[in-house]
């Protein structure tokens, strides 16, 4: 067992011999001499505690997986701060790249929103200056029927007039000729009378 405290007794012990008796002597320690593990009292330094429990987890480690029968696996290394700012750029890449697909499809859903709306009220438009040229064209229609109506009233009534007016010419023809014959038979009668 490693005991820190003998060691560094034992180099004091031999360092003050040397110096009294001014020439080197093997160090030569009777079971007396040596201290008791009791009486030393021993602070370890803080790199010796860090790597004995170090030390201490790699056993019971090794044990553990000696006891689990399955492989030791060491953990992956820290990623470098290169990778970690490389990583946090793609994703943050990804996702304004997701944010610009989605601000572009709604920018294209109200496009065609506002163009499937403008085809719709120039339908409507046309529509309506349809039904205006038409009524105006059922309402020309119907003038001019009634224009065409009058006009034949006119003609018909003309027409009569045309025909009593030949009755009435021929009438007087009549009458005429009858004057004519009338004129002549009392000359007739005067001829018989002097006869």
């Amino acid at each position: 067992m490693y005991q820190p405290a003998v060691i560094e007794a034992a180099h004091e012990f031999s360092f003050s011999d040397s110096l009294c008796a001014g020439s080197y002597s093997p160090l030569t320690l009777t079971p007396v001499e040596l201290p008791h593990q009791d009486s030393v009292h021993f602070t370890p330094s803080k790199w010796l505690v860090d790597e004995e429990e170090g030390e201490e987890k790699d056993h019971v480690l090794g044990d553990t997986a000696a006891h689990a029968g399955a492989p030791r696996v060491e953990a992956d290394p820290p990623k470098d701060h290169f990778d970690l700012v490389g990583e946090a750029l793609y994703r943050s890449q990804l996702l304004t790249n997701e944010k610009l697909q989605e601000e572009n499809a709604q920018l294209r859903k109200q496009n065609e929103e506002a163009e499937l709306q403008q085809w719709k009220s120039e339908n409507e438009k046309l529509r309506s200056e349809d039904s205006l040229a038409l009524n105006s064209a059922k309402s020309n229609a119907r003038l001019a029927s009634d224009y065409l109506t009058k006009a034949a009233q006119e003609a018909e009534s003309s027409v009569k007039q045309l025909l009593s007016g030949t009755e009435t010419l021929r009438l007087v023809s009549n009458l005429l000729k009858s004057i004519d014959r009338i004129s002549e038979l009392p000359h007739q009668d005067k001829d018989n009378d002097d006869s």
